[in-house]
């Protein structure tokens, strides 16, 4: 009997995260459906960053879990009182289903980005050399960068470099991609080329959960936006009424640069 599709894509419940007495995450909860698109947004130090790592165990949470799907990611404590994770090899599984885009890019410096977009399919999911190549000139034209194949990390700008990190990600056909703050990192000349490339993605239905600081942005691409503020959800909904009928002062007090 085939199994019966989950409802959500992620589902987040109550995930704490510590850092010696820092209490970073304070029992989040969200959830994303099939090609949704989640912006999380608020103040540098709310949590925003610790919460999407979680959602792959980059950080691992101290207390509740991550629904990728029907697979169920959980922590447990080592004998040193660290979180870790109870199951490495679901985790290695779940991990092959999830694209992370970071905000420093992590390109390798000593490979072209041909070979870096080739990396995870060859030696990741085993598909051969000539198929991985001629997937990766297929990514790479749909971010813009095709004539840049041949060239090294470098050798690029910023914006040039974020695009060929998003080729990389779509190149293990991943159902969910994560987004760190993808502009965050550049000039702002080149932040419109990244947005443009992600803005395609959502257009084609992908399920992404953004963590960004560009508001217009989040408020044109996102199903729902959530509003990190110490900890905690401060105030999420859909992006129209959030952002133009703020119910929390905090949130007020974040938006009112932005108006």
């Amino acid at each position: 009997m085939t199994e019966a599709p989950a409802p959500y894509a992620v589902h987040v419940d109550q995930v704490h995260k510590r850092f010696q007495d820092n209490h970073v995450l304070k029992g989040i909860s969200l959830h994303a459906r099939p090609g949704e698109v989640l912006s999380i947004i608020g103040a540098s130090g709310s949590g925003k960053s610790t919460l999407l790592r979680c959602i792959n165990h980059l950080v691992v949470p101290d207390q509740g879990e991550i629904h990728i799907g029907h697979e169920v990611l959980r922590s447990r404590h080592n004998r040193r009182g660290e979180a870790i994770t109870a199951d490495p090899k679901l985790l290695e599984k779940v991990r092959a289903r999830l694209g992370m885009v970071f905000q420093n890019f992590n390109l390798w410096s000593h490979r072209s980005v041909i070979e870096n977009v080739m990396e995870g399919p060859v030696h990741v999911k085993g598909i051969a050399s000539q198929q991985a190549r001629q997937y990766a000139h297929e990514l790479l034209t749909k971010v813009g960068l095709e004539h840049k194949a041949d060239a090294y990390p470098n050798e690029l700008s910023g914006g040039q470099q974020q695009r060929v990190a998003i080729a990389r990600a779509l190149a293990m056909d991943p159902e969910v991609l994560l987004f760190d703050e993808p502009t965050s990192a550049l000039d702002p000349e080149m932040v419109g080329e990244v947005l443009r490339v992600i803005r395609a993605l959502a257009q084609e239905g992908r399920t992404m959960i953004l963590v960004t600081h560009e508001m217009r942005f989040a408020r044109d691409v996102s199903n729902q936006v959530f509003f990190m503020h110490n900890g905690v959800i401060e105030e999420n909904g859909a992006p129209e009424r959030l952002f133009t009928q703020p119910q929390s002062v905090r949130l007020q007090q974040f938006l009112s640069p932005c108006v």
